[in-house]
């Protein structure tokens, strides 16, 4: 029983200082103008191993990358769906498709201001995509609200 005691807290200890699986990537924030925003931190991708020298990160065609981050939302949201959505950024910003955009099933809901919360989403890169770097865009926001309530990240990934 005296060994159990002992080999709690190790365990404990080992896990806590395990290495996170993803890899913290650069990023820029893109809330419209105007908006209350987010802070957005620790921003991951897995797996991206380019991440640690500043590369955007490769993902193979056909395979899947895990996104995760904290954001905290400096509005309070009304009644309005709060909703996600991943975009090729560009000029016009496309939507990827299939995508389920309710946010409640990647982060905790409700979503409360001033109050950080967790985002976790499996992106699946379909094998049809042309292989090239893209910038991404994540946005999370509530639908309907005026002004604009919304938390926006956008970042690279290389296709292969």
């Amino acid at each position: 029983m005296a060994s159990y005691a002992l080999l709690l807290p190790c365990l404990i200890v080992i896990f806590a200082s395990w290495p996170s699986s993803g890899e913290l990537i650069a990023y820029d924030k893109c809330e419209a103008a105007g908006t209350p925003g987010c802070d957005i931190s620790n921003l991951q991708i897995n797996p991206c191993p380019e991440a640690a020298s500043n590369e955007p990160c490769k993902i193979k065609r056909g395979s899947s990358a895990t996104l995760t981050y904290n954001f905290t939302p400096r509005w309070a949201p009304g009644a309005g769906a709060i909703k996600t959505r991943a975009y090729w950024a560009a000029v016009v910003d496309l939507p990827f498709l299939g995508m389920d955009s309710d946010a409640c099933k990647f982060t905790t809901c409700p979503i409360v201001k001033d109050q950080q919360n967790f985002y976790n989403f499996t992106l699946f890169i379909e094998k049809k995509y042309p292989a090239q770097k893209y910038d991404i865009k994540f946005r999370i926001w509530e639908d309907e609200a005026e002004p604009k309530k919304e938390c926006c990240v956008v970042f690279q990934l290389k296709l292969t």
